[in-house]
């Protein structure tokens, strides 16, 4: 594993996070869900090739199981930040993960709520790269 890879991995975190403000303008809450739990996975992933063992999984929580087995300094809001965003992983994309079309189900507060937890985790990222 090379620098190089550690950075595509942060540069894919930072375009689904701007992926995210712009879903977030035009009111698409479900999508912005998503897309914030995509920039944490691969921030995540990003300390994890640092590390020099990537991550090859979609959890947040098993990503920062694994940082924290390499050294890295996982705090328990971590983990609570990663199993309340975890599940959107699915539930923001797909109608039979939720019951319906997605977008019926999010609205700005759980946006809020999730963007949250995703911040914490992006904080963690940025302070360990």
């Amino acid at each position: 594993m090379t620098r190089e890879e550690q950075e595509w991995w942060v540069q894919a975190a930072r375009d689904d996070w701007k992926a995210f403000e712009s879903l977030k303008r035009d009111n698409n809450y479900s999508l912005a869900v998503f897309h914030l739990q995509q920039a944490a996975e691969k921030g995540l992933k990003s300390l994890c090739y640092k590390g020099g063992r990537p991550g090859f999984t979609h959890s947040g929580l098993e990503l920062l199981k694994k940082l924290a087995g390499m050294g890295f300094g996982v705090t328990n809001d971590l983990y609570a930040a990663a199993r309340r965003l975890d599940p959107h992983y699915t539930l923001a994309r797909y109608p039979n993960g939720v019951g319906g079309v997605p977008r019926d189900y999010y609205d700005l507060s759980l946006l809020e709520e999730l963007e949250l937890c995703a911040r914490t985790l992006m904080s963690f990222v940025d302070s360990n790269q």
